[in-house]
């Protein structure tokens, strides 16, 4: 299995921290099924929050979380 590091961007923290928590960011990436949406791109949601993540390397980076 492999080992990522789940890191926010500098995106996410200036705009979207505010409105989706860190911790929630993680309950959401670690709760639910993710879809692939291109090469290394992943969408995670549940019925109240939006997550959008890239993979690079060994890191998840998160670039926008949001409510729905």
């Amino acid at each position: 299995m492999e080992q990522l590091n789940i890191i926010g961007t500098e995106h996410y923290k200036r705009f979207h921290e505010k409105d989706v928590p860190w911790e929630q960011v993680l309950r959401i990436i670690f709760t639910t099924k993710s879809k692939k949406k291109g090469k290394n791109i992943f969408e995670f949601k549940n019925k109240k929050f939006y997550v959008l993540c890239c993979k690079e390397g060994d890191n998840l980076k998160v670039i926008n979380a949001k409510k729905q």
